[in-house]
């Protein structure tokens, strides 16, 4: 039998498998994070986009549309909202006044956090939406 063949020995094994999960324990939630906020910037950046179609819409009609994310916002705000991670409503109090609300939706769970942005037609697009119902990542921006 040669003597030229380096096998490696269990413990070697073994402290390379400690470190790779190590690594994969520092890198995962990072990652989690990260995905989280760009969804969180995702749904910011539709619900200001919501607020300026409902501006306009004002503009038009003298008053605000109430409408969702699967019915009645593409036609009357004319915007393409994506639906893969976020249910978009909007809720007219009155004809001038209103919430845009953007909920997380994440299969197999119910809940989940919501951002809302409540808007009359001086609300202008700078204004900050507020996150209800965190599940952790509000803080996420």
């Amino acid at each position: 039998m040669a003597r030229g063949h380096k096998h490696y020995t269990l413990v070697e094994t073994l402290i390379t498998i400690v470190v790779v999960a190590i690594l994969a324990s520092i890198s995962i939630p990072t990652y989690i994070k990260g995905m989280e906020r760009s969804y969180n910037r995702q749904a910011l950046s539709m619900i200001h986009l919501i607020l300026t179609g409902e501006k306009m819409y004002y503009v038009e009609a003298s008053r605000f549309v109430a409408c969702s994310s699967g019915t009645g916002c593409g036609e009357a705000l004319r915007i393409d909202l994506p639906v893969q991670r976020w249910d978009y409503a909007v809720t007219v109090a009155n004809e001038a006044s209103g919430t845009i609300s953007a909920q997380r939706h994440i299969p197999g769970k119910s809940g989940g956090r919501i951002w809302k942005l409540s808007f009359d037609p001086t609300t202008t697009e700078d204004s900050a939406a507020n996150c209800t119902s965190d599940d952790g990542y509000c803080k996420y921006q």
